[in-house]
């Protein structure tokens, strides 16, 4: 399992406001300690000649908390400029149907015998697509590669499907959690027992995410496409993704 981390490194604006913070807390402590050792030296003065006045003592204790309430206004105005990461953070469980048509049959065909328990075993190991073919495409190939197991089929994409198909041509279905945030960072969790093909746009060109890792995308505009495919699906699947508004993006 990848792990991944969700914490970018400061931009140049961030770290500026961030050593400005430590400069002034440096400059509180030696302020404090200064001025300290003044009231110390005062006392000293005052206990040895009887000298110093109360009103005197009450003078250089004020000019402490002035001190330190002047390096407080400093920190507090250094701070004010420092930006929270994220508003929210969403957790999206995008179900994804193929809409395949599916030859009639019986419905014993579709039944899965209820012989374990979903808080062992998961659900996804009862697979009614074990029965399920489909009409295929006058322009299939008849000589092709041809396999099933478990759910997944390499005739897939040579089926024809319902009007309702909300994927594209290329079999890609749009992550829509983005889509809420002017800027968002998304982490995409692959738990669906087979590669996903992540694209960020109408080209061809995608990357991969295995089955048991995550992929992390930054800086994901509202208007940006992320589109995601896993191939030879006969049915449907259910992808998770985690989603990072950006705060004042």
């Amino acid at each position: 399992m990848k792990i991944t981390k969700f914490r970018d490194v400061l931009d140049g604006e961030e770290r500026l406001n961030h050593e400005q913070v430590i400069d002034n807390l440096v400059e509180i402590s030696k302020s404090t300690r200064d001025t300290s050792d003044n009231v110390i030296e005062n006392l000293r003065e005052v206990k040895s000649n009887q000298l110093e006045t109360k009103d005197e003592i009450r003078s250089g204790l004020e000019s402490v908390c002035e001190d330190v309430e002047k390096a407080r206004q400093d920190i507090t105005q250094a701070v004010s400029g420092v930006q929270p990461r994220t508003e929210k953070t969403k957790i999206y469980n995008q179900k994804i149907e193929e809409d395949i048509i599916i030859l009639e049959s019986s419905d014993i065909n579709f039944e899965i015998p209820d012989d374990t328990c979903d808080d062992i075993f998961k659900p996804t190991q009862k697979l009614p697509e074990i029965n399920q073919f489909f009409i295929l495409e006058e322009s299939t190939p008849e000589i092709r590669c041809q396999q099933r197991k478990f759910n997944f089929d390499t005739d897939q994409e040579h089926a024809l499907r319902l009007d309702q198909y909300s994927g594209d041509h290329l079999g890609y279905f749009h992550a829509y959690g983005h889509s809420e945030n002017n800027s968002s960072d998304l982490s995409i969790i692959n738990d669906t027992l087979f590669k996903i093909k992540l694209r960020t746009d109408e080209k061809k060109d995608f990357i991969t995410i295995d089955d048991g890792f995550t992929l992390s995308l930054n800086d994901v505009e509202r208007e940006d496409e992320v589109s995601l495919k896993r191939d030879h699906t006969i049915s449907g699947y259910t992808i998770t993704y985690m989603v990072e508004g950006k705060a004042n993006a």
